[in-house]
């Protein structure tokens, strides 16, 4: 971006600027504007399921990083939930997802109110899940490309970025 003291200086898979990594620029946004990206649609999960990724939330404006779950039955739902400045380190984060069919994954970030605002996600991974289910294809370090996640337009005010460096 183009504040200061903001934002990952690298990716968490490789630890460096050449990886890659999805966040949401929050310089020229509304408190409260969401960006949301949403998995493709997964079958079946056991009930011991759980979903862990890394995330990266510094800024004097941080405002949220939630994650919910969806499906034809079931209304976004949310799952986990992240406020304010949390460092300037990757930082790991774990959801239960349990028992679920036909289900999506949406990660949403909220901007705080200011500018000092990013937030990003990397290396989305899955385990203890139901085997044969398409959840490993969901599995992603945003290296090659957004995976199984597409941009929710319009139901949201932004969007999700993928970038590697500094944002």
């Amino acid at each position: 971006t183009g504040s200061v003291n903001t934002g990952p200086n690298n990716d968490h898979t490789y630890g460096n600027k050449k990886g890659h990594y999805m966040y949401i620029e929050t310089s020229w946004k509304k408190k409260n504007d969401t960006a949301r990206i949403m998995s493709n649609k997964y079958r079946l999960s056991d009930n011991a399921c759980k979903m862990n990724f890394y995330y990266h939330m510094k800024g004097n404006h941080i405002g949220a990083l939630n994650i919910y779950i969806t499906s034809d039955a079931l209304p976004m739902h949310l799952v986990w939930n992240k406020t304010g400045e949390q460092g300037s380190r990757w930082k790991k984060g774990t959801v239960n997802i349990g028992g679920h069919a036909n289900f999506r994954i949406v990660f949403e970030g909220v901007r705080g109110d200011g500018f000092q605002g990013d937030i990003a996600i990397d290396d989305i991974t899955f385990q203890d899940c139901h085997p044969g289910t398409t959840l490993n294809p969901a599995a992603c370090d945003f290296e090659k490309n957004y995976c199984a996640y597409e941009d929710m337009t319009g139901y949201d005010e932004f969007d999700w970025t993928r970038w590697q460096g500094s944002t």
